[in-house]
């Protein structure tokens, strides 16, 4: 059965408050009065109220403020019960990583996918990764997967660039792809005796890959750490099943997990690369 949108989960709860209010928590009692019969005998009345109409305005006065205190308080708790459920109900959408999540110096280039290789695989169904990571609104997992998520972009940043840079070179050069030759000093000869286009996107290229080699060096020194965070959260899962948002989103933590685990394992052989 389809899950019914938030707006209309809220209007049925505080529908279901507003019935709350009058029935459950509104006046119930009973009412005992004395009057004559038509014969002229005194005779004592016992009846049960539910709503301050039956009570008639006169014995309804005393339970006026009482009432509407209580109705109220019922109103905010209603409103406190929906947030409480849409906290632990609704999944927040997966997040993306930027090229600019993955360090300093890569803002005139996010979003051209002649630079931006995160940007560019996304259209590239050979990639078979579309850099979005689990969220689930549990911190310690939300932090992870989106750690695990910009330190496999920052790779594949990395790897995506040099493949470019090869293949520009030798075009610019004009001789066949040397992937033996260290990138460097293939830039420098492309730079010094190529030509054409290809050349002058070798020298759009070099910014990047320096760029990328400043931030692998520094990621590459977070992947011990990051492994770490990983098997915390493994062992701490019989703890952590207690919380309701994770047990609502089990399916989610561990598609979040397993992904995560993966994307540390690749990453790290295309650092080491």
């Amino acid at each position: 059965m389809p899950s019914q949108p938030v707006s209309s989960r809220r209007a049925l709860l505080l529908a279901g408050a507003g019935t709350f209010g009058c029935q459950a928590l509104g006046i119930k009692a009973t009412v005992t009065s004395r009057k004559k019969d038509e014969n002229g005998r005194m005779v004592t009345e016992v009846r049960e109220v539910e709503t301050l109409g039956e009570l008639g305005d006169e014995l309804a006065k005393p339970y006026v403020a009482i009432y509407t205190a209580i109705v109220k308080a019922a109103q905010l708790l209603a409103q406190t019960i929906v947030q409480i459920v849409e906290d632990i109900i609704e999944v927040p959408p997966p997040g993306i990583v930027a090229l600019t999540d993955l360090g300093s110096g890569y803002d005139k280039y996010e979003g051209n996918p002649k630079f931006d290789m995160v940007t560019a695989a996304r259209e590239n169904a050979r990639v078979g990764y579309d850099f979005n990571y689990v969220r689930i609104n549990v911190a310690e997992y939300d932090e992870f997967f989106k750690a695990a998520a910009e330190h496999y972009a920052l790779a594949f940043q990395r790897q995506e660039t040099e493949e470019r840079v090869r293949r520009s070179a030798a075009k610019a050069l004009d001789e066949p792809i040397k992937v033996s030759e260290d990138i460097d000093q293939l830039v420098m000869r492309a730079r010094a005796d190529g030509r054409g286009s290809a050349r002058a996107y070798v020298d759009g290229l070099l910014d990047v890959h320096v760029l990328n080699g400043v931030h692998v060096a520094t990621r590459a020194k977070k992947t011990a750490t990051l492994v770490s965070a990983g098997h915390r959260l493994v062992a701490s899962a019989p703890k952590s099943i207690l919380n309701p948002k994770v047990i609502r989103h089990l399916p989610l933590v561990v598609k979040g997990l397993g992904q995560s685990i993966d994307l540390i394992g690749d990453s790290g052989e295309i650092m080491a690369g």
